[in-house]
């Protein structure tokens, strides 16, 4: 049996969509003992869009911008790509694996391919499975724990070596064979396929969340004076307050009504904390809002419509 532990590299990743310009991997025995480590260089066919959102910091490439674009585009490497990850004698190991699933099958899909079919263990899980730790960990943290040699960060292969040096540290310590590991620590390993099947959906839910909050601006936008002949004392002079779910699910609702809702003395508001009436839907958790906001009249969306119907 062998090992291959390995990495991707991307050079943009808008919507989610990683374009990957370096796939890296170490292969090794079941001894652990490398028998091949390359980092296959991409052209991503894509820009490189590597700053930092959370810091505005860039990523520093591990090679020159040029030697991307000299390479062969992800086609011309596939076969080789799936053979190593499909090769039955071999289990795979990675870092937040879940991340380079992800990249690998939307560059597959790109060009029309298959993702490769493998079994995996992710690496960072299994940390944290073991150690039980509060977050997940970062590479760089558990190299400095375990006090092993730095390599480059943001070269593939590099990132898979040191992937391979914390996975032999960690096996070796906690006395684990890849059979035991799997039977104590069964969340840690999967298949690609399923995987990746489950990270689609998860993009296709929260961009069908990021389409109904974009649609979801519009209420707020919708303008009406208040009029007496629409008077309602439940409603008026009230800042109304939408929870999430309620607003989303009867937005359609709510688009249709805002004008005669406007019209009752309700002002839409998109801060609970500013809320004099909070309207959510069943099986919604309110307590820590409750705690937030004691004054607030808190509503069923169906109470909430009958109240309006009146």
């Amino acid at each position: 049996m062998n090992y291959v532990f390995f990495d991707t590299e991307c050079a943009n990743c808008q919507r989610g969509e990683g374009k990957i310009c370096s796939f890296g991997y170490v292969r090794t025995d079941e001894e652990f003992r490398i028998l091949k480590k390359k980092d296959i260089i991409v052209n991503p066919d894509a820009p490189f869009l590597l700053g930092n959102a959370k810091n505005g910091e860039g990523i520093e490439l591990a090679y020159p911008l040029a030697r991307f674009r000299n390479s062969h585009r992800f086609p011309y490497y596939y076969e080789e790509i799936r053979h190593l990850l499909e090769d039955e004698d071999v289990v795979v190991v990675g870092f937040c694996i879940h991340q380079d699933i992800a990249f690998l099958d939307y560059t597959c899909h790109r060009y029309g391919f298959s993702l490769p079919s493998f079994s995996y263990v992710d690496l960072q899980k299994l940390d944290k499975e073991i150690y039980q730790t509060k977050d997940y960990r970062g590479l760089d943290t558990l190299i400095e724990e375990f006090g092993l040699a730095k390599f480059t960060y943001h070269r593939s292969d590099d990132d898979a070596m040191m992937t391979m040096e914390v996975f032999v540290k960690i096996v070796k310590e906690n006395n684990l064979t890849l059979e035991r590991l799997k039977k104590k620590y069964p969340g840690v390993s999967g298949e690609s396929r399923a995987l990746a099947q489950k990270l689609r959906e998860r993009r296709k839910e929260k961009a069908k969340k990021r389409a109904l909050a974009e649609k979801a601006k519009s209420l707020f936008l919708i303008k009406a004076v208040p009029s007496l002949s629409y008077y309602n004392p439940f409603f008026w002079n009230k800042k109304v307050f939408f929870r999430t779910s309620s607003l989303y699910r009867h937005l359609e609702y709510l688009l249709k009504n805002a004008e005669r809702l406007l019209l009752k003395g309700i002002t839409f508001v998109e801060s609970p904390l500013q809320a004099d009436i909070i309207v959510y839907d069943r099986g919604e958790t309110i307590d820590k809002l409750r705690e937030i906001n004691k004054s607030a009249i808190y509503l069923l969306f169906n109470n909430f419509q009958k109240k309006i119907e009146k």
